[in-house]
């Protein structure tokens, strides 16, 4: 309560302040406060494992699928000169085999008749000649990417290219012709020593 004789009583129920109001002069202060004295909310620990980071996957994307477009189409490739240089080499084997050579550099005793004089001649030919007299591109191809002599001679003399001239009928052998007597256009020297192994070629070994 308020005490008679204080300077509030005289003022009526207002006292000081509510006197200051109504004048419009400022109250009594009131402290302040510090912001070294107000308590700062936490920050919570921030892990690197825990940011999910939101890339510009765009052109990241269009150069992964161009990648992994790249790999597939090379493995494809890499599989069909595969599945191709198998072929090739079984087809070598099986010409070996059914003209009894034991390898594209050693020869093989054939018996012709010669025309004259009604009688067998001998003559030691390669796996060249009998190719050439084949007419067979391909064999041609695969022996001489097996390093073989395209000026080997037989046991007569002949050439392969002889054989192939005798053997020709209307342009058959023209393209094993051009092989012998100009070789191969392009040599891959993987491809070749792959063929000269799988052939048994000394010279690879």
């Amino acid at each position: 309560m308020t005490r008679p004789d204080s300077p509030d009583s005289c003022m009526g129920p207002l006292g000081t302040s509510g006197l200051a109001s109504l004048a419009g002069l400022p109250g009594p202060s009131k402290p302040r406060a510090s912001l070294d004295d107000m308590a700062l909310p936490e920050k919570p620990e921030l892990f690197i494992a825990d940011i999910e980071i939101a890339w510009d996957d765009g052109e990241d994307c269009q150069q992964l699928e161009e990648a992994k477009s790249a790999k597939s189409l090379t493995r494809r490739q890499n599989s069909r000169r595969h599945l191709e240089r198998e072929k090739q080499q079984e087809l070598l084997k099986e010409f070996l085999k059914e003209f009894h050579f034991s390898n594209v550099s050693e020869p093989n005793v054939t018996c012709s008749k010669c025309s004259c004089l009604s009688l067998l001649t001998v003559e030691a030919v390669y796996p060249i000649h009998e190719a050439a007299r084949l007419g067979d591109a391909s064999l041609i191809r695969l022996l001489l990417l097996a390093n073989v002599d395209p000026e080997q001679r037989t046991s007569k003399g002949r050439s392969a290219a002889d054989i192939a001239r005798a053997a020709d009928k209307s342009g058959s052998h023209i393209e094993v012709l051009d092989m012998l007597l100009n070789g191969l256009k392009v040599l891959h020297l993987r491809e070749a020593m792959t063929v000269m192994m799988q052939a048994g070629c000394p010279a690879a070994k």
